[in-house]
């Protein structure tokens, strides 16, 4: 057993050797943060609802449009009306939160700097919705009727869907990822380019 410790902390000490524990802090507090702007927005529009706030309201200059809606199941309300989703929802995101932060933890110096940032906002919107799925299992009065939805935007983008600010994590996360990857490919092709100018001259 003590042999089979051994091995892993030597195969994971290089991982953490050289770490640059600042960022890494400020990095996880930028996560830490979103999640709880996440967790105290979903409870303040339910409470406020809940004392008789009303169907809408505009809030942002117009902009933003706050109504209430609990989402029993994935993005789209996928798996919604099904009972196997009530546990296997939760579950998923577990295993997914688990995962993406071995990925943090252990290749943070690895990896470039739009990755970490991905990771961050996904970390928080895997993390705030899956409080609210574990809630539910719990049959907690807050979370009991699925996930708290606040935000749309229908009047402006004509697109008739709800969400949270996990759920604005997870989209930034990809434009993050796609962006970061865009940006790279035209770097890498504008050198290669250079470097096949230089070997003709």
């Amino acid at each position: 057993m003590n042999n089979m410790i051994t091995k892993i902390k030597n195969y994971y000490r290089p991982y953490f050797v050289n770490r640059n524990w600042i960022k890494f802090s400020i990095y996880t507090s930028i996560m830490v943060l979103l999640v709880l702007f996440d967790v105290f927005t979903k409870i303040g529009v339910f409470n406020l609802y809940s004392k008789g706030l009303g169907n809408e309201t505009y809030a942002v200059f117009g902009l933003v449009r706050l109504r209430l809606a609990f989402n029993k199941g994935a993005a789209f309300s996928f798996l919604s009306g099904n009972g196997f989703g009530l546990y296997f929802l939760p579950i998923l995101s577990l295993v997914m939160f688990i995962a993406l932060s071995y990925v943090y933890v252990v290749y943070f110096d690895k990896v470039p700097e739009f990755v970490i940032l991905a990771l961050v906002l996904l970390l928080a919107g895997c993390f705030g919705n899956m409080v609210d799925r574990f809630g539910r299992v719990a049959n907690n009065p807050l979370y009991y009727r699925g996930v708290i939805d606040f935000i749309d935007v229908s009047h402006i983008f004509n697109f008739n869907a709800i969400f949270n600010i996990a759920d604005v994590c997870v989209v930034a996360s990809f434009v993050t990822i796609a962006l970061g990857l865009i940006y790279f490919g035209i770097n890498s092709l504008i050198h290669k380019k250079y470097i096949d100018d230089e070997q003709q001259i």
